[in-house]
């Protein structure tokens, strides 16, 4: 969605359709849109595909310029997704994908069809740098991120953020439709909503993105890290998948992975608001140059005319 107005600039029109249906007759609906729009589209992006093969089979024959696009490891959710994104996958002319891990994962599954990284990205007009203003006290430690995952945080991250709480060092806020339920870290519970999650980060001192490393996470493309840091938050994250890609550790942000690691990075981080002023100009940077949208709309316009033009 964020890559409609930029795309306009290019000259490409976008037709959006939303495949939420709740019933057989929506399903009806929005097939007969689908097949409409198809036909009058140079191409057709289906974003984490989850179509009926019967109604994808429909499209393929309407509009064979097709594109598959992901910033999760799908086949990891179920089987259903896996068979759906496999046999979209399958007849595309090309993937894209958030992540290198998820373009070389993906590559493997599909060897003979077109895969390239566009990475997940932000419109950093929409993100504006936070206020260099000295830290509240005791320092903000914020999470933003979905119910599904309030479950990344490990008993690792959970200890050192125990123990920082405790030392009056550092305080948790958690961003999500749910508080976390860990009992045993006291923590702030703040609801997001799309109008005012960049003013929720922007009042954070420091960000965390903890992840599991398994296949899943590892699929995963970053998105909280790249938030937090296009508005110059400092980032601490798991080295798994994608975030080992966005961040050089000790530049741009920081890895961590004990318990004891995440303690000291985040201690030191809290302790300073000069080094996270710092690392958080680097971060913005990072985003500007390699996860905004301005960078990465030459490289989606480029796909989509090349599959366009059977090239």
């Amino acid at each position: 969605m964020q890559y409609e107005q930029p795309l306009a600039t290019l000259g490409v029109a976008v037709r959006r359709l939303e495949w939420v249906p709740q019933t057989t007759h929506d399903v009806a609906r929005l097939t007969t849109r689908l097949l409409r729009d198809a036909r009058g589209s140079d191409v057709v992006v289906l974003l984490k595909p989850r179509l009926h093969p019967a109604i994808l089979e429909m499209l393929r024959r309407v509009n064979p310029r097709l594109v598959v696009d992901i910033d999760d490891a799908v086949w990891t959710w179920n089987p259903v997704f896996g068979e759906r994104f496999d046999r979209s996958a399958r007849v595309a002319r090309a993937i894209s994908t958030g992540s290198q891990y998820l373009a070389d994962a993906t590559a493997r599954r599909h060897p003979d069809t077109i895969v390239e990284r566009i990475p997940t990205a932000v419109d950093t007009e929409r993100y504006p740098v936070r206020d260099a203003s000295p830290a509240s006290r005791p320092p903000v430690v914020g999470w933003i991120g979905n119910t599904a995952s309030l479950g990344d945080f490990s008993d690792e991250i959970v200890g050192a953020l125990a123990k920082l709480s405790t030392d009056g060092a550092a305080r948790l806020r958690v961003v999500s439709s749910r508080s976390l339920d860990r009992p045993e870290l006291t923590s702030e519970f703040e609801p997001w909503s799309l109008a005012t999650e960049v003013e929720s980060l922007r009042r954070f001192d420091v960000g965390i993105m903890p992840l599991d490393d398994d296949e899943q996470a590892r699929g995963r493309c970053g998105l909280k890290a790249i938030q937090c840091m296009a508005v110059g938050v400092p980032v601490v994250a798991s080295p798994v998948g994608a975030a080992t890609e966005i961040i050089t550790d000790g530049v741009d942000g920081f890895f961590a992975s004990t318990e004891r690691e995440w303690y000291d990075t985040l201690s030191d981080l809290v302790a300073s608001d000069e080094r996270r002023s710092a690392i958080g100009v680097r971060a913005r940077r990072r985003v500007e140059d390699e996860y905004s949208v301005t960078a990465n709309v030459g490289r989606l316009h480029a796909l989509l005319r090349r599959v366009a033009d059977g090239t």
